[in-house]
């Protein structure tokens, strides 16, 4: 079958399974699309038929109307409107028209998704790859880079060898600048973001509001399904306004028969995608970008429960802000921090990265690397700039360059999404390899050449990206390295007296950036747990340093895995949290409570 439109915007399906067994046609749509046919006079199908050949996939499924193959069929046109375009239909007086047939949506679905599978497979896994191959991280490394890690590695091996104080010395001159620009940037951030007063926003109302496409992608995840349905029908948007996409992987049994016996709300619908390469999350998003309705996007993950008015509040947001603004980063928020001590220092990490750090970045314009859930998207630029990478196991960060690349820009979504956090070392441990691993292939990706990723004049923008994630990458590989030296240096020759001006220059720059760095990791932690009413866990903060070793430790597996299997996705499990602070208020910014999240209603303003 020939894909028509615009061919970014193909990336979904589904596979070429009829989903009737995982979502069947037996409840209220199927009931209201057979009463529709029957008042309309036109003919009534829930078996599978046979499109015409050139339909076009994209349009077909947007539309709710296909050409079939009338020979094999018996009709030369199907129709399967949204629920919103029932009502238009059943204005047409269509009686008399022997060929055109009404489908459910599930089999009409289904029907296209048969023919169009290999295609819409390949879009899915390669369309960014093939078209913006500099894009990719699925052509991996360039010979330049390769030619640079082994000079730099290869150097620093030999001057350690020779001369270990020089290779420090060497080293520091080096990361300098950029643990400098980091320091920076997070004190920066810290302070606009702390200080800045929140400004209301009026709420659209229903009648204002668009399509909304929700994409939830699904691997092994049964035991989370009556959450996660639960936490999506709590949305506060309207259901006729909502497009809802589970996305699961055509192997995963488990979560397919654990939706099989549910009936689910004609908003949700099932994706089910065949085996491929590669096996990522990223590439799950792509297959259900092709057949999102809405103007606006967003993902969650499977253990997610978003605040009921986040989707009210980013579209509101959006129509507010300049077109340039593709894309609103939500607030992620760990909700099992009393499970371990690994969930207590990662909900103050995600505290100080998302309500402080990132906060204030953004409110000064300034780009940052997404978060990879609760990102809010126009459509149509998501598309744009070519979906996911479907080789990156990091897209979110990937996604953030591309986004700058093409000139646009991303703003803060003060709307808590709640999260499990991994409790047992092993799971958080792969899960930190991934992070670290997709940061190694979004800096190659991206600076594969450095005049496109600064020629576009998004020069400060794009500066900004390559300090975060280089300076966040970097700092983890080293970490260990200049600790164990300073921790030696001292016990064996004791605190430093500098014999030239030389020396004490460069004493000076490693307290001016050791005591700058500790307040750049310190503080903002102590102001996201104040911020998130986490203050009882302010007493771990000593065990930081331990835990950005561990950090440290997964950088230096992620950098060996990085050259062996670089897009292996190293799943994280869900549904094992133990405890929950979803009822605890909110404090702002004076550390008042706000009392506990509300959902909001439309004639309510909100404050971002």
């Amino acid at each position: 079958m020939r894909m028509s439109g615009v061919d970014a915007e193909k990336d979904a399906d589904l596979s070429g399974h009829d989903l009737s067994n995982s979502c069947p046609d037996n409840g209220p749509s199927h009931e209201r699309y057979k009463d529709l046919a029957e008042s309309c006079g036109i003919a009534w199908s829930s078996r599978p038929l046979t499109p015409a050949p050139d339909v076009p996939f994209q349009q077909a499924i947007a539309a709710g109307i296909a050409g079939l193959d009338e020979a094999a069929s018996g009709f030369r046109i199907a129709l399967s409107p949204s629920p919103a375009g029932l009502a238009a239909l059943a204005r047409h007086d269509l009686g008399g028209r022997a060929d055109v047939v009404m489908m459910p949506p599930s089999a009409f679905r289904a029907m296209l998704r048969a023919q169009a599978r290999d295609e819409v497979l390949d879009h899915a896994s390669n369309h960014l790859a093939r078209t913006r191959p500099g894009e990719s991280a699925c052509t991996g490394m360039t010979s330049r880079h390769g030619w640079l890690a082994a000079l730099v590695g290869g150097g620093f091996v030999l001057a350690l060898w020779l001369s270990p104080q020089k290779a420090i010395a060497g080293l520091s001159l080096l990361t300098t600048p950029l643990f400098f620009a980091l320091i920076v940037l997070r004190l920066g951030a810290m302070i606009d973001g702390w200080l800045a007063r929140p400004t209301p926003v009026t709420l659209l109302g229903d009648a204002d509001l668009p399509i909304y496409s929700v994409l939830v992608p699904l691997y092994r995840e049964p035991a989370v399904i009556p959450q996660l349905l639960a936490a999506l029908l709590k949305l506060d948007y309207p259901p006729e306004r909502l497009d809802i996409k589970i996305l699961i992987e055509e192997d995963d049994l488990a979560t397919r028969d654990a939706l099989a016996g549910l009936s689910l709300p004609e908003h949700i619908d099932v994706l089910m995608a065949p085996d491929g390469r590669p096996r990522t999350k990223p590439r799950a998003l792509n297959i259900g970008l092709i057949e999102a309705r809405g103007a606006l996007l967003t993902i969650y993950d499977a253990e997610d429960r978003p605040d009921p008015g986040q989707l009210r509040l980013a579209a509101s947001l959006f129509r507010a802000l300049p077109a340039s603004t593709a894309c609103l980063q939500g607030r992620l928020v760990i909700d099992n921090a009393d499970d371990s001590l690994l969930t207590r220092m990662f909900a103050m990490e995600y505290a100080a990265l998302f309500d402080v750090v990132n906060a204030g970045l953004m409110r000064t314009g300034l780009p940052v690397l997404l978060g990879g859930t609760s990102n809010h998207f126009r459509t149509a630029v998501l598309r744009q700039v070519g979906g996911w990478d479907a080789w990156n196991v990091t897209e979110d960060a990937d996604l953030a360059f591309r986004l700058v690349r093409s000139g646009y820009r991303v703003a803060d979504l003060p709307s808590d999404t709640l999260e499990e956090a991994p409790a047992r070392l092993p799971m958080w441990f792969r899960q930190r390899v991934r992070w670290m691993k997709g940061f190694m292939q979004t800096l190659v990706t991206h600076t594969r050449s450095p005049r496109r990723l600064f020629g576009n004049g998004q020069t400060w923008q794009a500066l900004v990206l390559l300090a975060l994630c280089a300076g966040t990458l970097l700092s983890a590989l080293s970490y260990p390295i200049f600790l164990i030296y300073a921790v030696l240096s001292l016990s064996l020759f004791g605190w430093p007296n500098p014999a030239t001006a030389m020396e004490a220059a460069i004493i000076g720059i490693w307290s001016a950036l050791t005591a700058g760095g500790l307040i750049a990791m310190m503080v903002p932690v102590v102001l996201g747990a104040v911020h998130r009413r986490l203050t009882d866990l302010i007493g771990w903060l000593p065990l930081l340093p331990v835990y950005c070793l561990l950090i440290s430790s997964a950088a230096w597996v992620a950098l060996v895995e990085y050259a062996r299997a670089p897009s292996q996705w190293n799943k994280t499990d869900h549904g094992l949290a133990r405890t929950s602070r979803r009822n605890r208020p909110v404090a702002d910014h004076a550390g008042r409570s706000a009392g506990p999240p509300r959902a909001a209603t439309p004639s309510a303003t909100s404050s971002v």
